[in-house]
């Protein structure tokens, strides 16, 4: 299995007149990560069966839209634990999924730590990011650390 920790894009501004979990991306966080998935769609394998899952922020939400579109696959499913960043959810609820490539559309700093916890690397992921890891062992959600795309373009470890 395949997880990759995909990074909500730009969001609006925090203000007082919206809640945090209701900022919603700007029109260039939804070009960049449009621009993201269309170079993820060319790294996953076309026979891959992809999942995306998300927080339920809109600002993930959104950015799972674009995913769900741009990689042509089923809308997400929404997990409350990537939005908390509660990690011991996540890899419980992982263990449902077998195969194929898991999305996880979410925030910093928790993916960064989770990126820390399956591989060993410390990655800050940029907004429209990601970070691929091959999963070694579902049991312990260990893995190795393929590669991070950010606003530089990519590297491959």
């Amino acid at each position: 299995m395949e997880i990759i920790l995909f990074r909500h894009g730009s969001a609006e501004e925090k203000s007082f007149e919206k809640s945090d979990r209701d900022r919603e991306l700007t029109q260039e966080g939804k070009e960049k990560v449009r621009e993201a998935a269309r170079f993820v769609k060319h790294k996953i394998a076309a026979e891959d069966k992809i999942i995306i899952w998300s927080s339920p922020m809109v600002r993930a939400v959104q950015t799972a839209e674009i995913l769900s579109e741009v990689l042509e696959t089923d809308k997400a499913t929404l997990h409350e634990c990537i939005a908390s960043g509660d990690f011991k959810e996540f890899s419980k609820e992982l263990k449902e999924e077998t195969s194929g490539v898991l999305i996880a559309a979410g925030h910093a700093p928790s993916l960064d730590e989770w990126c820390e916890c399956m591989t060993g690397t410390l990655v800050k992921l940029d907004k429209s990011g990601a970070a691929l890891i091959h999963v070694e062992s579902l049991k312990s959600l260990k893995g190795k650390l393929v590669w991070v795309l950010g606003k530089n373009g990519l590297k491959e470890l």
